[in-house]
């Protein structure tokens, strides 16, 4: 059965070129190895990169707008704290690009953009009118603009686009609360985890020593009462650090711990979403076994991240130039693969079982699907070959038929060949037209390009999206 995810793969934090391919990967495997439909929150429609990638390239984005027309992407609707639904793209965007000096995107930074361009970018967006911005310069800049406005138009037009909210759900302050109430629940859930590797140790021993706790229970006593932006809190957390470099292994496991409850945090606000733990028994011991796993699974990236030669993350007020990320050497998933695979979902998932509940399952059932669509665009390439080669046999054997004899009078045969190719081209259209036959060169160039999305969705790697495998014993119990 097809199910609603969100991915913490594309939190927009995670934005050196090793996570922003990750992302890709398991943006590709959950929609199309797994058969699932991913949501988006709006914060990752507007700010990651792991996503945003996808629309430096034209024809990317293309295939990506489709998938939210389609239902195989969706952007999460939410309740501002004035309980203003905000439902679409359009508005999001709107509301955003309405005060300039404010204004503060990924989508858009680095692009050396003026007041008078995110003036017209808020046209756009407001009054549908691309030409405003064609107009512009042609260079990858506005070329990259107007293909993120394109796609907030196409969205919020398709009423398959979206993710219904959950109105009341826990918030970021009152779930770090939670996890400063339960350090000892937390350690057990870590120290039960499979056996990890021994980078792992200095992450056990922040939570068992109190450390980390110690660091955010000072933070939240500085706060205003109920302090849910995430960013206040990682500010807070870099202050600690620049005050004292000792603090560097606390701090680090600090920031990727409210990274994850912010994450937990915007998964709990969308309805019919599956998550990693028994959401229907709310923070639970099912909870803090995912949080652990997830916790570790951060940790240990960080570490390959911060031991590789790409730059880890972007903080505060460093804005990269476009070079840097949009136009960068990144791979990038197969998305037209996935554009000639996908079709319509009319449905909306309303399953309230947990990711792991029935995957093996579902992961064969979508290869059985896959099979099964390739087989039919095959067969359709088949006969579309075969009744093009057979319409053509016989017209010709009819034209040769009612061929006259001019008695080698030369421009009466030409004459007639020539009217005679001629209607029986237009014979032949007619027929083409009326039973749809496709164009031979047309099927000979989509059963090659079938031949290779055979061949790369054989290929994809799997396990790139977070799956918790400790969970399958805990849904037996």
């Amino acid at each position: 059965m097809r199910k609603q995810v969100y991915l913490f793969e594309l939190d927009s934090v995670r934005n050196s070129k090793a996570e922003i391919e990750r992302a890709q990967k398991a943006l590709f495997e959950e929609i199309i190895l797994n058969g699932n439909s991913v949501v988006l929150s709006f914060n990752q429609l507007s700010d990651s990169r792991g996503f945003l990638r996808s629309l430096a390239n034209t024809d990317t984005s293309e295939q990506i707008i489709h998938m939210f027309e389609l239902g195989h992407l969706k952007v999460a609707q939410y309740y501002k704290q004035d309980n203003t639904l905000v439902r679409t793209a359009s508005q999001y965007f709107q509301q955003a690009l309405s005060t300039p000096d404010s204004f503060h995107f990924s989508t858009f930074e680095g692009l050396n953009l003026t007041h008078d361009d995110i003036h017209d970018i808020h046209q756009a967006i407001t009054f549908c009118d691309l030409p405003l911005l064609q107009q512009k310069a042609h260079n990858d800049t506005w070329n990259y603009v107007i293909n993120v406005v394109t796609m907030v138009i196409a969205m919020s037009q398709s009423q398959f686009s979206t993710a219904e909210p959950i109105k009341s759900h826990i918030s970021l302050h009152e779930l770090i609360t939670l996890f400063l109430n339960s350090r000892d629940r937390l350690l057990s859930s870590l120290q039960s985890q499979p056996k990890q590797a021994a980078s792992t140790d200095k992450l056990i021993s922040a939570i068992s020593n109190n450390s980390v706790h110690e660091l955010l229970g000072n933070i939240n006593d500085t706060l205003p009462p109920k302090s849910n932006s995430r960013s206040v809190w990682k500010n807070h957390i870099y202050e600690y650090l620049a005050k004292d470099t000792s603090y560097t292994d606390t701090c680090h496991i600090a920031d990727l711990i409210i990274d994850l409850l912010y994450n937990y945090v915007v998964e709990s606000g969308i309805k019919n979403v599956c998550k990693h733990y028994d959401g229907e028994a709310g923070i639970s011991g099912s909870f803090w076994n995912d949080f652990a796993s997830r916790l570790i699974t951060y940790w240990k990236d960080s570490q390959n991240i911060n031991n590789s030669s790409c730059k880890v993350h972007y903080y505060q007020d460093e804005k990269p130039d476009l070079d840097n990320w949009i136009l960068s050497a990144v791979q990038l998933a197969p998305w037209d693969t996935a554009d000639r695979i996908i079709e319509k979902i009319d449905t909306i998932p309303q399953s309230a079982e947990t990711y792991e509940q029935n995957h093996l399952e579902q992961i064969k059932s979508q290869r059985i699907y896959l099979n099964k669509r390739f087989r039919k665009i095959i067969g359709t390439i088949g006969a579309s070959i075969f009744l093009f080669v057979f319409v053509n046999t016989i017209l010709g054997w009819i034209q040769g038929a009612v061929e006259p004899d001019f008695h080698n009078i030369l421009i009466l045969t030409i004459l007639f060949a020539f009217i005679s190719t001629i209607a029986f081209s237009i014979i032949g259209s007619l027929i083409s037209n009326k039973i749809h036959l496709a164009d031979l060169l047309d099927s000979l160039n989509l059963f090659k390009a079938t031949i290779k999305d055979i061949r790369v969705t054989q290929k994809q790697p799997r396990g790139i999206s977070y799956y918790r495998k400790s969970a399958d014993n805990e849904n037996n119990e």
